[in-house]
């Protein structure tokens, strides 16, 4: 959005807190990162484009030889920047979402910790091939317990009477939309809950909605073929997709060098009587 990057410190934390777990040095700073996706954006054109989706991938890099021992790497890693025009198809957003439960299980952290957005993402791989043969557009995960989890590319939110249900945040993806819709319901006078709950409550839910960077929320339609409440898009999913559509804009409003700030800023810890000097 003009040449801002959505939620900058929220989704460059996140890598750099990934990278770090899987012994990764980027060899550059975040605010340095940043920059070059700025750049990126510059040399492409593409501040005016309303619809610019941001791929960022980091691999270990040059090797002396193939095999996966990080010592046997050899530099900095490698860091693509890949800018797309890209939006949602406004036909997706009116019809909604329709969704069937995959055999494939979220596993938990001590087998692949499932906050790291990474690129082999053979789990999620297998959900997705799974809702295509089941020829919907995403598949409902399950933990190992049985309880309703997320999608295969998208978090996964339902609506039972006033309240936001989201499933607890072990064993998926870390979204930043996900948390983001959270803020914006609990800002705004929306209960939330994050809670444990099963395919039962799903289907009888009477709003759901998924949520992504791509997508922000888009509203279920479906579930293992149920129809989620009258089947269209709920009054609370059309109020949070407007109270966040207004959180977005305001993000994007900052000039650059507002958000590079933010991300290079210590934190604030004034409202625990903590103050920091330089």
């Amino acid at each position: 959005n003009k040449g801002r990057v959505q939620f900058a410190k929220e989704h460059i934390n996140r890598l750099f807190q990934a990278a770090k777990a899987i012994f990764m040095d980027l060899g550059i700073t975040k605010t340095g990162l940043l920059t070059l996706v700025h750049d990126t954006l510059d040399a492409n054109d593409m501040n005016d484009e309303p619809h610019v989706h941001i791929r960022l991938v980091v691999s270990r890099g040059v090797k002396s030889t193939p095999y996966q021992n990080p010592n046997v790497n050899i530099g900095l890693p490698l860091i693509v920047i890949i800018p797309e025009i890209k939006a949602v198809s406004p036909s997706v957003k009116t019809r909604g979402l329709r969704l069937a439960t995959t055999w494939v299980r979220r596993g938990p952290p001590d087998v692949k910790d499932e906050q790291w957005n990474h690129i082999s993402k053979a789990t999620d791989v297998q959900a997705c091939i799974s809702a295509n043969v089941m020829h919907v557009d995403e598949a409902l995960m399950l933990d190992l317990r049985g309880f309703v989890k997320t999608c295969n590319s998208v978090n996964f939110f339902i609506i039972r009477g006033d309240e936001v249900w989201a499933p607890t945040k072990d064993n998926q993806m870390q979204g930043i939309t996900r948390q983001k819709t959270i803020d914006v319901c609990r800002a705004n006078g929306i209960v939330v809950k994050e809670l444990d709950f099963s395919l039962t409550e799903v289907y009888g839910a009477d709003e759901a909605f998924c949520t992504g960077t791509f997508p922000s929320q888009i509203h279920v339609t479906e579930v293992d073929g149920r129809k989620i409440g009258d089947g269209n898009c709920g009054a609370i999913t059309k109020k949070i997709q407007k109270l966040y559509s207004e959180f977005v804009r305001k993000d994007v409003e900052r000039s650059r060098e507002e958000i590079l700030a933010d991300i290079s800023a210590p934190r604030d810890l004034t409202h625990l009587g903590i103050y920091t000097t330089s």
